[in-house]
């Protein structure tokens, strides 16, 4: 990591803590098209009511001017600082003290972010361009940083112009020395991953290599899920498939047995049929039909007191309907006890 605390230096702007450097914005603005510079003039006089360049209005530039392009000069210092040593203190400390006069890209909302400088500058220079800027977020330096750090911008465009084992060392270096866990890659999995895959690798290409077989198993065993996902959905639409279809069977062969027994019952007296009910444990009440129950009074009066009390014991948790009906006119006509 880099061993310097981290500030906030837009804050120290914007609470005007700390002022602008005029001479180097002038340095910076100096090769601006002519269109860009008419911006600049417009944004700084509709705040102030003048054109005049002072710390003030180099913030509102750099607040609402609503592009920032990326100068030479300004190139040069993060490639400066790209090359510092991170591991002497003073040397980033006397690095960054010159961003801080040029750090207008940086902190200007807007920024440029195609980084076409890149495709024209050497590996080392490239390099060391995106070592300056993850310097510059990591110290707080840069108005950008997370999934939109500048980082990422840049990274792609090197990663498209050099060979595997040339970015791959770049990637290493941004991995071991920032906590931002979006970059270089803009995925917080990918940085996880090559930082599981470093430890025992004998260099960052072999560790891109393992960072790719780690993606692939992660890959396969999210498809696999999934594909157990849907084959269980698919199990669940069979096996309630084949519930309805043994419930309509089911369902049928009760039906056709119901019809079976009561056509052999219609045949029977009154009594026999209440005989046979009582005694039948197979079926719940509910399996005859409720005209069974509908006796005259004839019949309950000549009915013996054995299947009386039997027949009473069989429909006594009827609370409505035929049986209850007959319950009531057993229990009315029960012969009164001595």
């Amino acid at each position: 990591m880099i061993a310097l605390p981290r500030i906030n230096l837009w804050a120290e702007f914007e609470r005007y803590r700390i002022q602008p450097d005029k001479e180097a914005f002038a340095e910076v603005v100096r090769d601006w098209p002519p269109s860009l510079m008419a911006r600049l003039k417009q944004v700084i006089k509709a705040r102030f009511g003048d054109e005049r360049v002072s710390g003030a209005s180099i913030v509102e530039a750099m607040q609402n001017l609503g592009f920032w392009p990326l100068d030479a000069v300004t190139q040069t210092v993060l490639i400066g600082l790209g090359n510092a040593d991170v591991n002497s203190a003073s040397d980033l400390q006397k690095r960054l003290d010159k961003l801080r006069r040029y750090s207008f890209y940086v902190l200007g909302v807007g920024a440029e972010h195609d980084f076409k400088c890149i495709r024209s500058l050497s590996a080392d220079d490239g390099a060391a361009l995106i070592r300056g800027l993850a310097i510059a977020e990591e110290c707080g330096y840069s108005l950008y940083g997370g999934s939109v750090s500048m980082v990422n911008w840049s990274f792609a465009v090197f990663r498209q112009r050099h060979p595997l084992p040339v970015w791959a060392e770049l990637a290493d270096w941004i991995v071991v020395h920032t906590t931002n866990p979006y970059i270089p890659f803009n995925f917080q999995r990918t940085k996880a991953q090559w930082k599981a895959c470093r430890d025992g690798s004998p260099s960052p290409e072999e560790t891109w290599r393992r960072v790719g077989d780690a993606e692939a198993r992660r890959q396969k065993a999210k498809a696999d899920k999934i594909e157990q996902v849907q084959r269980d959905a698919q199990n669940r639409v069979l096996e309630r498939q084949q519930r309805r279809q043994r419930g309509a069977k089911e369902s049928q062969a009760r039906s056709l047995e119901r019809v079976g027994v009561c056509a052999e019952l219609e045949k029977m007296s009154p009594l026999q049929r209440l005989e046979r009910i009582c005694t039948d444990k197979t079926h719940p009440l509910d399996f005859y039909p409720a005209e069974f129950a509908a006796v005259d009074d004839a019949t309950i009066a000549a009915m013996p007191a054995m299947l009386r009390s039997t027949l009473v014991d069989r429909i006594k948790d009827r609370r409505k309907g035929a049986w209850h009906k007959l319950l009531l006119r057993l229990q009315d006509s029960s012969p009164a006890k001595p």
